[in-house]
């Protein structure tokens, strides 16, 4: 029979107030459960569990690791996994799904190229995507295409809208980029 210890992790304080300060400004009230580290006695084996956070029945997962809170483009902790793979300390990068990583087809093939030169893959756990064979880099590049597809008739059609809406009378309290409002 395993037996194994198991030790709570308390949520750094700073990362906690970050997610209940955006959770608010979105006006809804997460769910926090700290994650834990479970040792499996008379091994050298651990397992981490992430903290959860469950906001609108949606669960994320999160670790002390990171307390960089971004928007845009800025990924400093995804820079940082980047030097980490540079500097081999790690060789496989493991996410959720594909689409948390990009949506891009421009930024994926550099990012596939990267993990080449480094002799690092990507591994997705919901997508069954797994970068160490061809048959994974095609299935990826498919998926990402439809991604990107997805994303620019997301903005066509919000051009669209935006444009009849404004010939209709209807303009947003605070202009779009691109008019201004005239009396």
């Amino acid at each position: 029979m395993i037996k194994f210890t198991t030790q709570e992790l308390e949520m750094e304080s700073n990362l906690k107030q970050r997610i209940e300060f955006i959770c608010e400004f979105c006006h809804t009230t997460p769910k926090i459960i700290n994650g834990s580290i479970k040792r499996i006695n008379n091994t050298n084996l651990n397992y981490l569990e992430p903290h959860k956070i469950i906001i609108n029945n949606t669960t994320f997962l999160v670790f002390n690791y990171s307390t960089d809170i971004y928007v845009g483009n800025l990924r400093p902790e995804f820079e940082r996994l980047k030097e980490d793979i540079k500097s081999k300390k790690i060789n496989t990068i493991v996410a959720l799904k594909l689409d948390r990583i990009t949506r891009s087809i421009f930024d994926w093939e550099k990012l596939m190229t990267f993990l080449e030169e480094n002799d690092a893959y990507l591994d997705c756990a919901n997508d069954e995507i797994n970068t160490t064979n061809a048959n994974g880099k095609m299935i990826s590049r498919l998926l990402m295409s439809v991604s990107q597809n997805e994303i620019e008739r997301t903005s066509e059609r919000t051009k669209i809208g935006l444009a009849g809406a404004i010939k209709q009378g209807h303009i947003p309290s605070q202009a779009p980029l691109g008019y201004k409002h005239e009396d």
